[in-house]
């Protein structure tokens, strides 16, 4: 006592003492280990003294009924068991008899198939060892891929790195994600009882499993998580037996047979589409081939026709200049048709050709590369359009060495195969 009020001091209470104390709650209808354990602010009455040692012992003789509604945990727990029945988790998840989730038949109850789960839990946790050695033991004809990630939560700890890995489970497509920490301290679990791990474990799009503490712990992620079990060894034993069972084997067989079915429409539609661009291109080819033959057809009557040529010169030249004009012509097509064919192979081929080129290629990209491909291709076609109606005008510009015979002139001409060629021909055509 001080002459200002009374002065609350921090002491420790003995094994004995505790046995007096938890006698008296009892006695009220709680008991020290809950008063303790959720964190109360416990007013006693007693004897105090000051040892030689220096430290305040009481001697309680009495306990300060309504003890209950002092402790700032147990108000912060009333205050995040109000935020999840708000969110929408289920008011038989928080009645005082909740058990924790039978070994056998949880998994099939919710009709979760545990092939792919995502284990989060302290690094070198006994806890965690347990869940690995029993999972083994129960999961060896059928053992499901697990994922660990190094995860523990305390009450000053973010829950961004918690909601980025559940994350990265419905990115992965797992089938549950699995919470461990074995129990310890009720201190070490406090952060397991935080209003915002247990609204993000109700939230995720991936069924949550808990296996934090022993019988007696049931914290605020149990109660908003899909299933919980007593231990990590009881969940282990659970995915053990739900994969054994024979329905979800019956589920894993017609996953497969739907993988099967989907692989081979998708290898049938690929092959049908590579046969549809071989029968094109191969016609393609034809066209090219069948032209080729035209062109060496008449470059062959050309050259008959100038073996057999009369007596004029005048004539034979008119006969040389039409039968280059075709020959120019024809090769002039030719090389539109061979470009129209390149430019179909190039977009028919795009993803081939951009997989070489290049590390990936995007939508935007093929559409880029297409859109270069036709407009290269219509240029080109352009150009050489433009070319035929010039031919039958003479060069602007002389030749550099200009045939200085007749002889020369009717074999440049035989030989000519481009459009400038025969434009320059005309120019330095012989009198």
């Amino acid at each position: 006592m001080t002459p200002e009020g009374i002065e609350y001091l921090a002491c420790t209470i003995w094994e004995q003492a505790s046995q007096n104390i938890d006698a008296r709650l009892r006695h009220s209808g709680g008991s020290l280990e809950r008063a303790m354990s959720a964190g109360m602010v416990l007013e006693v009455r007693g004897n105090a003294w000051l040892s030689k040692e220096g430290q305040v012992c009481v001697s309680v003789t009495a306990v300060e009924p309504g003890f209950i509604r002092h402790g700032s945990l147990h108000m912060e727990d009333k205050r995040a068991t109000a935020a999840l029945k708000s969110a929408g988790v289920p008011r038989e998840r928080f009645s005082p008899g909740f058990t924790h989730d039978n070994s056998k038949y949880a998994f099939h109850d919710i009709d979760c198939n545990p092939q792919n789960i995502m284990v989060l839990g302290p690094e070198g946790a006994r806890g965690l060892g347990d869940f690995q050695r029993h999972l083994r033991h129960n999961t060896r004809r059928s053992a499901p891929q697990v994922t660990y990630k190094a995860f523990s939560c305390t009450r000053t700890s973010s829950i961004r790195a918690f909601e980025s890995l559940l994350a990265e489970a419905q990115r992965l497509q797992m089938d549950a994600v699995l919470l461990v920490q074995g129990g310890g301290h009720w201190s070490w679990l406090r952060g397991y009882a935080r209003a915002e791990l247990a609204l993000a474990i109700h939230n995720s799009r991936v069924p949550v499993v808990t296996a934090l503490g022993h019988d007696a712990d049931v914290l605020l992620a149990d109660r908003a998580a899909t299933l919980s079990f007593i231990t990590p060894t009881a969940a282990a034993e659970a995915i053990g037996a739900a994969l054994k069972s024979s329905h979800f084997q019956k589920v894993n067989e017609e996953r497969k047979d739907s993988e099967a079915k989907r692989r081979a429409a998708a290898l049938a539609a690929r092959s049908y589409e590579k046969t549809q661009h071989e029968y094109q291109i191969a016609n393609l080819m034809r066209q090219v081939a069948a032209a080729t033959t035209t062109a060496n057809e008449a470059w062959r009557l050309q050259r008959e026709a100038a073996a057999s040529a009369g007596s004029s010169h005048f004539a034979h030249a008119k006969d040389l200049i039409e039968t280059a004009e075709r020959r120019v012509r024809l090769f002039s097509r030719l090389f539109t048709a061979a470009t129209i064919a390149a430019g179909v192979a190039l977009i028919f081929f795009a993803e081939d050709v951009l997989a070489i080129t290049s590390k990936g290629a995007g939508p935007s990209q093929y559409w880029i590369y297409v859109a270069a491909v036709i407009m290269c291709g219509a240029s080109s076609v352009y150009a050489q359009r433009l070319s035929r109606t010039m031919m039958l005008l003479p060069a602007e510009k002389p030749m550099k060495r200009p045939p200085e015979s007749w002889a020369a002139w009717r074999h440049a001409m035989m030989d000519v195969r481009t459009i400038s060629g025969l434009r320059k021909l005309r120019r330095h055509r012989p009198n």
